[in-house]
């Protein structure tokens, strides 16, 4: 009988070789189709992996990165197919790349880098270049990652966009401050009313109403830079509703004159004669066109005679007499209207007018230097480009630094980017950069040229003439489609229409009857206007008429 068995049965020894050879040869088949498995798995994720990691877009310095490729240990160049890791530091990325000869991994940048000044470590330039151009551009972190994602761009937190704006904020300060002392006097009081209002809009007690006046009190009579400069402020130029004047008097030691801006007066003027319109001027001789046109004799009679208090004064109250066709004593910007229409006769308001700019010009200081508070307004239609009022950036240091480029970019315009990263030397195409910045101050100086010749003042003002009356005929042609509580007082309401279906056959009781379903194409909605088109329908009968 045989020693050797085989799950319970006795066999041979030949036999019990060879099945013990099969088992062994069975279980080394499925060791190897197990390792199969797993390294088909691991080539899978790696596969996967690495076509995650290629996927989408990325900003990179070409130049800089090509450089990168190439081995450290066997000088092969590197394939960015052979990718097998990325690390992420907001826009920048740092790659891991295996090199096919010797299987180095070697770890590559996709854009330049500089030393942070505060911390002393490497940081990508690309990074900062995104803070400092949302501040450019007046977007915030959000907008950015928004714009980003839509873009297929890795988004950049805010942590890493607040660390980037803290590094480029000082500089661009600094550039700002830079400036602002080599600029004149009132080009630096604007860099110190910025100041001021950063330290103190936060410490007002009170209502805003009062917060206007409060400031222009610390900005006039307690100016740091003023004071290092032996300097008072002598005249003060505002609108005509502010009570600033007031409390600066108040609180000087000296005497301020406030000089009254030309283009609010201008409009304060055009108020009060249509309050002379509505008492003194029974026959309607005031229509707004001739308002509009004693609004411009207004301001070419401050102008023409600029710092002549004198003839300002006589230019001022003679209007009235230009007006009613007397131009003996008009200056050089009379030339007689009356062929035009405009020639007044009413003796009543003539009496009003010559009130009103014997009043307008009680005192002589008012218009003498034909003042103009348009510069301020530009810097701040500027400063709210860079911090929009919809968004709170006033509680924030972002604020400050949005308001250093306000004003670099008011001082030396665009070039205050180059300036700015040139100090932290992370400008890779610095011509290219100036080049943008000379162009943009042509594209200025081309636009300035051109809006202040006299031609397109006078084509500008014709465009806005016929838009009024384009629109003034449109809304007299239409019926009010939308006024402010037109639904308050007036209750009815409109009728329901119903409108009935064609493909849907009606019974009438009536055999009689004739139903005629009808359109009509008019060229307004009253009702005397002309009929374009007309389509009927009863039965199986249409007609349809154009051009009626």
């Amino acid at each position: 009988m045989s020693n050797y068995k085989w799950k319970g049965r006795f066999v041979s020894k030949q036999g019990y070789q060879a099945l013990c050879s099969r088992s062994k040869n069975a279980r080394n088949r499925l060791k190897k189709l197990a390792a199969e498995r797993e390294e088909a798995a691991k080539r899978k994720e790696a596969a996967n992996l690495r076509s995650n990691l290629i996927k989408g877009n990325r900003i990179v310095d070409l130049d800089y990165m090509a450089e990168q490729l190439v081995c450290s240990k066997c000088s092969s160049e590197l394939f960015i197919s052979d990718i097998e890791k990325e690390q992420r530091s907001g826009l920048g990325s740092y790659l891991s790349v295996r090199c096919r000869m010797c299987l180095h991994v070697e770890t590559i940048k996709s854009s330049r880098q500089y030393i942070n000044p505060s911390s002393g470590q490497p940081v990508f330039s690309i990074n900062t270049k995104a803070a400092l151009g949302a501040i450019h551009t007046g977007m915030g972190q959000t907008h950015l990652s928004e714009l980003f994602t839509v873009m297929e761009l890795p988004s950049i937190n805010s942590q890493t966009f607040k660390k980037h704006e803290q590094i480029i904020g000082p500089i661009i300060e600094f550039v700002a401050k830079e400036r602002c002392s080599e600029a004149a006097m009132e080009r630096a009081m604007t860099e110190e009313s910025i100041e001021e209002m950063k330290k103190l809009l936060l410490n007002l007690e009170g209502s805003a109403k009062a917060m206007e006046a409060d400031r222009a009190v610390e900005l006039v009579t307690k100016s740091q830079i003023l004071k290092e400069a032996n300097v008072q402020v002598g005249v003060f130029i505002g609108d005509n509703d502010s009570s600033s004047i007031s409390a600066i008097q108040n609180a000087s030691n000296h005497k301020i004159v406030k000089q009254f801006d030309m283009n609010h007066s201008t409009k304060n003027v055009g108020g009060a004669l249509h309050e002379i319109k509505k008492v003194n001027d029974p026959e309607k001789e005031l229509s707004n066109d001739i308002i509009k046109y004693i609004q411009r004799c207004f301001a070419f009679a401050v102008h023409q005679d600029k710092g002549d208090i004198l003839n300002i004064q006589k230019a001022i109250r003679n209007i009235p007499e230009h007006l009613f066709d007397h131009h003996e004593n008009c200056g050089s910007w009379c030339r007689d209207d009356s062929e035009n229409g405009i020639r007044l006769y009413n003796v009543d308001l003539y009496d009003a007018l010559k009130n009103f700019f014997n009043e307008l010009v009680d005192d002589e200081y008012k218009f003498v230097s034909a003042a103009s508070s348009q510069a301020n307004e530009s810097l701040n239609h500027s400063m709210c480009s860079k911090a929009p009022k919809g968004n709170s950036y006033s509680t924030s240091e972002s604020c400050d630094y949005r308001f250093s480029v306000t004003k670099a970019q008011k001082n030396i315009g665009k070039k205050y980017l180059v300036k700015s990263m040139d100090t932290l030397d992370m400008i890779v195409n610095k011509q290219k950069l100036e080049k943008h910045a000379e162009d943009y101050e042509k594209k200025v100086m081309r636009i300035r040229n051109k809006s202040s010749r006299p031609e397109f003042k006078k084509q500008r003002l014709e465009n806005k003439i016929k838009k009024s009356q384009l629109r003034n005929r449109k809304e007299r042609s239409d019926d009010y489609t939308y006024k402010s509580e037109m639904n308050l007082i007036d209750k009815k309401q409109p009728k329901c229409i119903t409108v009935l279906d064609l493909n849907t056959p009606y019974k009438f009781d009536n055999p009689n009857l004739a139903v005629i379903f009808f359109d009509l194409e008019t060229s307004s909605l009253k009702s005397n206007y002309d009929i374009l088109q007309i389509s009927m329908k009863c039965h199986k009968y249409i007609l349809n008429v154009t051009g009626l």
